[in-house]
């Protein structure tokens, strides 16, 4: 058994899958065990994995297009480390990754989920935007007002580069019907029952270029309609956790985000992601109204 599994799932993502792989090989802490996850691609990842001729690698294909969460929710179970740690086809590990992760996770035993800060590069790899490194360790006690912390800020935690207990996944998986917000949904369940922690240092590099698929979010708009629904089933699950001067300032800035977005969208000709932006502000300036809050 490794102390960690890298699960790397991959769909039509070759262009920059040896980065990602290369980032695991070169951590300096050997005890691991990379699963990559191919989605049903058409770009033939195997090529690229084939190549590799390491005992700790291993190469899977699903049988069915299952989609990130799907796909994720099917391979957790199959890794034999007792930490898991997810690592999106995009993005790269810093060399230190694994060695603080388990630092941390010594450190803070009880913990159940850890993550640290990024740095955001391009779609050459050149660093655009660099994280603080202020070292600073947060750990986020479970329970109520972790929830609303989160229900305000949004979904803080960063899948890509994520130290997660297999357990945790195993009792409280990822949502497969939210393909846009399924890491926030995730969140919002788990910050009520056990302890994370951050630190505030970057050990990934998340890559931000036009084909990812967070940028085709963005056009659609569907983000904002699975994040609405989110929102509105947390306020309903727990409504005694959430004061209405809260819920009125969560959806005040919600509503805020999404007419700011329905306007750029005006700007750039796609009037009807525009409408669907102005819809959902709608909906959530009306939201804390619902059932009498």
């Amino acid at each position: 058994m490794s102390q960690a599994t890298f699960v790397l799932p991959v769909y039509n993502g070759t262009r920059y899958l040896r980065e990602a792989i290369d980032s695991v090989l070169a951590q300096s802490v050997s005890d691991w065990t990379l699963l990559i996850v191919d989605d049903c691609s058409s770009d033939r990842p195997e090529a690229i994995v084939s190549a590799y001729r390491d005992a700790r690698i291993r190469f899977v294909r699903n049988s069915a297009n299952l989609g990130l969460y799907g796909t994720l929710v099917r391979t957790i179970p199959e890794a034999d480390s007792p930490w898991i740690s997810i690592i999106m086809q995009d993005d790269r590990l810093k060399p230190e990754y694994l060695r603080e992760m388990v630092r941390l996770s010594e450190q803070y035993p009880a913990a159940q989920a850890i993550w640290a800060g990024m740095d955001c590069v391009d779609g050459a790899g050149a660093l655009v935007e660099p994280g603080p490194k202020t070292g600073r360790e947060e750990p986020i006690a479970p329970g109520p007002a972790s929830w609303r912390g989160t229900l305000a800020q949004g979904c803080m935690w960063t899948i890509s580069g994520s130290f997660t207990r297999k357990q945790l996944y195993q009792s409280m998986p990822f949502r497969t019907d939210l393909p846009h917000c399924g890491d926030y949904e995730w969140l919002l369940r788990a910050i009520r029952e056990v302890l994370f922690v951050y630190w505030e240092y970057p050990l990934v590099d998340i890559r931000l270029h036009e084909g990812q698929a967070s940028t085709g979010n963005l056009r659609s708009a569907q983000d904002v309609v699975e994040a609405y629904g989110i929102v509105r089933d947390n306020f309903r699950a727990y409504p005694g956790d959430l004061p209405r001067s809260e819920a009125f300032r969560i959806c005040r800035r919600r509503a805020r985000g999404a007419t700011r977005r329905a306007l750029k969208q005006v700007t750039q000709g796609r009037v009807p992601t525009a409408r669907l932006l102005l819809k959902y502000a709608f909906r959530f300036a009306v939201l804390p109204f619902e059932n009498g809050r």
